[in-house]
């Protein structure tokens, strides 16, 4: 596992990383809003979670980055509640298993999950 980077690259990547987030939260945003293209939601989801994968920043830096990204899936949890059948959240728990990198599958097995047991007749 590397080192973080410098104090002032970390700066410079954390922004970076968190203009990637911004981006891709509006984008899931607005693909959430339009019948249809849940899909491409979770795959803006996939791809702003994946800003995760860094050994380039320190504990604070990270702990920034994180909280933004928590904050997108947070919004993914309660649009799925809110609009999903419980038939169709166990499809989608199945799909995302499938997402090609680690940390991007378990954040959305853990966030379509969720939303899936806190639903009225789930199975536990």
């Amino acid at each position: 596992m590397s080192t973080p980077a410098p104090p002032e690259d970390q700066a410079r990547l954390l922004e970076d990383a968190l203009i990637a987030v911004r981006q891709q939260t509006t984008l899931m945003r607005k693909c959430l809003d339009t019948p249809g293209k849940l899909m491409d939601a979770l795959k803006c989801c996939s791809t702003l979670v994946s800003e995760l994968r860094t050994s380039s920043l320190g504990p604070k830096q990270y702990y920034e980055l994180y909280m933004a990204v928590f904050d997108a899936l947070r919004y993914l949890s309660v649009h799925l509640r809110e609009n999903h059948p419980v038939n169709h959240l166990a499809d989608l728990y199945e799909l995302v298993q499938y997402a090609g990198n680690i940390i991007p599958r378990l954040y959305l097995m853990i966030t379509v999950g969720t939303a899936y047991m806190s639903i009225e007749g789930a199975p536990r």
